[in-house]
């Protein structure tokens, strides 16, 4: 048994009987979205929140991402409160049901990360490709003026810092 160094007296073991304690434990900050049990093991999912961004359904679905419905969860109750949409049938919460419950299969999921970081990687360091994807963006969604606008300019002027923050918070908070 672990000792308390303040007391020098045994330090409780816990055990643990109940998965939420556990899924805490690996994340005792808290999370956005828990880990949700779905009946396809393959599956990962996320609440989007439509009240933020007006299309954000539409552009999660266009990016890969399923409504989920009642018949897609393990157990119901891990949800806590959600309704069945009134247009379809999805799972939402919220009463103007804004959160909407979407799912990816978890490869397809895992590939498009394995895409994000290998991208982040590849211009880390490099602020010059970074700013040739800004000018291209620019180009493509501005028009050509915009891009050579830019790249006479110098391209864009912006500096890329890495930092680790220390976050000192009430114990009330941990």
């Amino acid at each position: 048994m672990a000792k308390d160094t303040k007391t020098d007296t045994p330090a409780p073991k816990v055990t643990m009987r109940d998965r939420r304690i556990l899924e805490r434990l690996r994340n005792p900050f808290g999370q956005p979205s828990g880990n949700i049990q779905w009946r396809d093991k393959g599956r990962v999912g996320r609440w989007f929140n439509k009240a933020i961004i007006e299309d954000k359904v539409w552009t999660a679905k266009n990016k890969g991402w399923n409504l989920s419905y009642p018949d897609d969860i393990e157990d119901l109750e891990q949800l806590g409160g959600f309704k069945k949409s009134t247009d379809g049938g999805h799972i939402v919460r919220g009463d103007r049901e804004n959160e909407v419950l979407m799912w990816m299969y978890k490869d397809d999921y895992d590939a498009v990360q394995r895409a994000k970081a290998a991208h982040n990687t590849r211009n880390m360091g490099n602020p010059v490709a970074e700013q040739n994807e800004i000018v291209e963006a620019a180009g493509r969604q501005l028009g050509d003026e915009a891009a050579e606008f830019l790249k006479k300019r110098g391209g864009v002027s912006a500096q890329i810092v890495d930092t680790k923050e220390r976050f000192h918070g009430r114990p009330e908070d941990v």
